[in-house]
């Protein structure tokens, strides 16, 4: 029964060794060649655009996606980084594609120029020295809100 258990191991561990996984290995810098952690890697078919893998990069910069369990064919590979301009890159999934590489890729900053902002605001209340003013106008004004005066008795 050892013997037959032995064997079926050394049987499995060596059909393993035979499957190949494979992977797109990657490496994301912005233009100063420092890594850009927190970018968004989207892996989607290029006919119909379906996201099949979908991760962030590590604070390296690194990502690794397995394409095991993808159809042979063409795929779409998305990054996108807050501040800069999002890249993709057309990848061909196929079994003589050598799953050892890596892909180096920079990322460039996204400029994005502002209108002008200009706030203008009247204080509500103004204090000078001994009185108080108070713009009635700056306060919110609610429709069911109604005051009611009592009269003292004398």
């Amino acid at each position: 029964m050892r013997f037959l258990a032995f064997i079926s191991f050394f049987m499995l561990s060596d059909y393993a060794s035979f499957t190949q996984d494979f992977f797109i290995k990657g490496h994301i810098t912005n233009e100063h060649k420092q890594p850009l952690s927190g970018t968004t890697v989207i892996l989607r078919k290029v006919d119909s655009g379906q996201v099949m893998r979908y991760m962030l990069t590590k604070s390296d910069g690194s990502f690794r996606i397995n394409l095991d369990k993808l159809l042979a064919g063409q795929y779409l590979l998305e990054l996108r980084h807050i501040s800069y301009i999002n890249v993709q890159k057309l990848i061909n999934n196929s079994p003589d594609v050598k799953s050892d590489s890596v892909i180096h890729i920079t990322m460039y900053p996204r400029n994005v120029e502002l209108k002008e902002v200009v706030i203008k605001r009247e204080p509500p209340v103004v204090i000078r020295s001994d009185t108080i003013e108070f713009n009635a106008g700056s306060f919110r004004k609610i429709e069911s809100m109604f005051v009611i005066s009592h009269r003292s008795a004398r």
